[in-house]
C-alpha cells in the first residue's frame, strides 16, 4: 500500500517523493517522504488518519501548512522523482 493508493478514491491532488532528510534509522542514514496535497480539508485529514494507521510504526516526524490553493481539481496523487 503507497500513499497513492490510499488517496485514491479522494478528490486530492498532489505530489508524492522520497526525499533524503539525512537522518540515522538505526541503521544507516535514511530518507524521508515528502506529501504534498491539495483539497479539502476533511478530505486531507481522512488521507492523514489512513497514512497514520498503515505506516504509524514508520512515522518519526509530521511537519503541516497551509499554502494558497493552485486552483486545480482533484487529480490524484503523483510520484515524482
Amino acid at each position: 500500500m503507497t500513499a497513492v493508493h490510499l488517496a485514491a478514491d479522494l478528490p486530492l491532488t498532489g505530489t508524492v517523493r522520497n526525499v533524503d532528510d539525512g537522518a540515522w534509522d538505526g541503521g544507516g542514514y535514511g530518507g524521508g517522504v515528502e506529501l504534498i496535497v491539495e483539497g479539502a480539508a476533511g478530505d486531507i485529514d481522512r488521507l492523514v488518519v489512513r497514512l497514520s494507521e498503515q505506516f504509524g510504526s514508520f512515522i518519526r516526524n509530521v511537519s503541516q501548512r497551509s499554502v494558497p490553493p493552485t486552483g486545480i481539481p482533484g487529480r490524484g496523487i503523483r510520484i515524482i522523482h
